[in-house]
């Protein structure tokens, strides 16, 4: 009995090395026919097969170095790393610092890339859920974003509304934003009288553009009376916050106020 269940295990450990070498050899043809075909990630896999000799294939550093190379090239961030360190160390390729040091730059930049706007997406959904909760600065935040395009699909009218929102719940950001958009015609039609009543809004809050852009009103008598005390007036408050349009050009203001 003993040597009959001894056999059986026999073949049964037979039979599942077959299967195992059959199933690695399969995947092996597969993932070198989707490498051929342009696939990065799989070029970047032969890539590490080939440095290591795993995976059904002996260890080749040249080998490595070409599917490391076709994957970075693809812009596959770890081949341009791997590829770096092999030049850096001349393994399977002539040694060459220079190029090390750049396919290296290559990986490290396009990492932090990554990073940044994995931070702005985090950002973007952070904000929304505190938007629609009411919360006004992430309801300006959010306008940013779809104003900017940052790491959204730039949509001027969507940031118009909620800079809206933002702005009646007294958001001197806000207002001061969605002031830009009426004046300039941004995701909404041109209205330099709305602009004027949120510049004012912002400005008498103490936002250091909304200050600037109506002493630039008074001073051109833009949708207001020309003005140059007024103009002066705000223009300084706005350059006393370090507004930097606004320190260079009180000077230049100020002189209009001269006898």
């Amino acid at each position: 009995m003993n040597y009959k269940i001894l056999i059986l295990l026999l073949v049964f450990f037979c039979n599942s090395s077959i299967h195992a070498a059959t199933y690695a050899e399969e995947k092996l043809k597969k993932t070198i026919k989707i490498a051929e075909e342009g696939n990065a990630e799989s070029q970047f896999r032969l890539g590490v097969m080939f440095y290591y000799g795993t995976g059904g294939v002996k260890k080749d550093r040249t080998q490595a170095a070409k599917w490391y190379r076709k994957a970075a090239i693809q812009g596959h961030s770890s081949a341009k790393f791997n590829l770096g360190q092999m030049y850096s160390t001349g393994s399977g390729v002539k040694k060459d610092s220079s190029l090390g040091a750049m396919w290296i730059r290559k990986a490290a930049k396009q990492e932090q890339l990554k990073k940044t706007n994995k931070a702005y997406s985090t950002s973007f959904e952070m904000n929304l859920i505190r938007a629609k909760n009411g919360k006004a600065s992430s309801q300006y935040n959010i306008g940013q974003m779809y104003q900017f395009g940052n790491n959204v699909q730039q949509d001027h009218k969507k940031a118009v509304e909620w800079y809206k929102q933002a702005a009646v719940q007294g958001d001197s950001s806000a207002q001061a934003s969605l002031g830009s958009c009426y004046d300039n015609g941004i995701g909404v039609e041109q209205d330099k009288q709305i602009a004027l009543t949120w510049f004012f809004k912002a400005a008498n809050q103490g936002h250091p553009a909304a200050q600037y852009n109506l002493g630039i009103k008074y001073f051109k008598g833009e949708g207001l009376k020309q003005d140059y005390t007024l103009a002066t007036e705000w223009i300084r408050k706005a350059a006393k916050q370090g507004h930097a349009s606004a320190t260079r050009i009180l000077p230049a203001v100020e002189k209009k106020l001269d006898p």
